[in-house]
Formats: structure tokens, C-alpha cells, sequence
């Protein structure tokens, strides 16, 4: 089992995440390096400036996210490719569907909504004018996000919780718990029995 106290490259731990063949990515002072299991040096690459997050989507494609570009990334070659500009100033979280939708947050700026199919964005955001407000984030400031089992988009951010439905677009406001809507929500996961 790999673990964080294995990494004796230096500090300044950014992230750490999966990678190829079992092996693990890890964000070491401006430097994107790779572990295997046996907590071994593999390799290392230079990331573009401002790298804060890295991806793998159900579909297996690997992203890299600054807090204005989406890349696709190649771990076994180190290689980074700009795919989307983003706005924000930073990207907290990344989700997929599996169906090749990415979900990102753009911190301050809402949620980026990315088919990599078709090459296509759109951003939602808190009360946009477009929608009504009960059709929108409670907050663009997004600091996590999951996709349950059940295909519905969970958005924490730090003025409460918003329940996306991708399918229908649309926002679920009011089938939910008040408690939901004022929380700094900086962590949502989906327990094994589906809530």
C-alpha cells in the first residue's frame, strides 16, 4: 500500500492521485511525479504552470487542470495538450458521467460543463439571468463535487449544496433537506448502500 509518508522527494504535496499500470501520480514542487506501488521512483514531467488537479475519467482519459485550462494529459509520456480555457482562478474538483461529460469547477466562476465528444463547453452559474432561480447554483464558488449512481450531480460549495440532474438540466431545488443550503460543503461522497 502506498501512502503519503512514503514520498521523501521533498514537500510541497500538492495532490496525489492514480496513474497507469497501479502506479501513483503525485504533485511534488512544480514537478508531477510517478510512483509505483512499491513506492519507487517511475518517472517525472514538468507540468504547465499552475497545475492543481489531475483527473482519470471512466472512459480511462487522464486531465490536468490549472485554474484556466483543461489538458489532456498522458502520464506515461509526461505530454500535456490545452483542450479548454477555463474561467476561474482555480479548479477544485473534476467529475465525469462515464459517458464522456466532464464536470469542473471553476471556483468563483460555477460549473463547467464539458462533452469531450463532441469538443463542446457550457458554465452555469449562480442565478445567470438565463434561468430562474430556482434553475441555478446557489453559489458559484464550487469546492467539490460528485456524481452519485444514480446520475445526479451533487455541488458543494461554500454556501450550501446543489443537486444537478444532467439529463433533465435542470437544477433539483426543494426535494432536499434545508440543512443542505447553508453548510460550507468541501467534501460529497456516495456511500456503498447509495446515499
Amino acid at each position: 500500500v502506498w501512502s503519503i509518508e512514503d514520498c521523501t522527494s521533498g514537500s510541497g504535496m500538492a495532490f496525489v492521485s492514480p496513474a497507469p499500470q497501479g502506479n501513483v501520480l503525485c504533485m511534488l514542487q512544480n514537478e508531477l511525479m510517478i510512483y509505483d506501488e512499491h513506492s519507487q521512483y517511475v518517472s517525472k514531467s514538468v507540468p504547465p504552470a499552475g497545475l492543481n488537479l489531475t483527473y482519470k475519467d471512466h472512459e480511462g482519459n487522464y486531465w490536468a487542470a490549472t485554474g484556466n485550462m483543461l489538458y489532456r494529459f498522458n502520464p506515461l509520456s509526461g505530454s500535456f495538450s490545452p483542450v479548454l480555457k477555463l474561467s476561474g482562478g482555480m479548479t477544485n474538483a473534476i467529475v465525469d458521467d462515464g459517458h464522456g461529460t466532464l464536470f469542473i469547477s471553476t471556483f468563483g466562476k460555477g460549473l463547467c460543463v464539458y462533452d469531450t465528444h463532441s469538443r463542446t463547453s457550457k458554465q452555469l452559474y449562480a442565478e445567470d439571468g438565463s434561468r430562474s432561480k430556482n434553475d441555478c447554483l446557489c453559489n458559484d464558488w464550487i469546492v467539490s463535487l460528485c456524481y452519485d449512481s444514480r446520475g445526479l450531480l451533487w455541488i458543494g460549495t461554500t454556501d450550501g449544496i446543489d443537486v444537478y440532474d444532467p439529463h433533465m438540466r435542470k437544477f433539483l431545488k426543494g426535494k432536499f433537506p434545508s440543512q443542505l443550503k447553508t453548510i460550507n460543503a468541501t467534501a460529497i461522497s456516495e456511500m456503498v448502500n447509495g446515499n
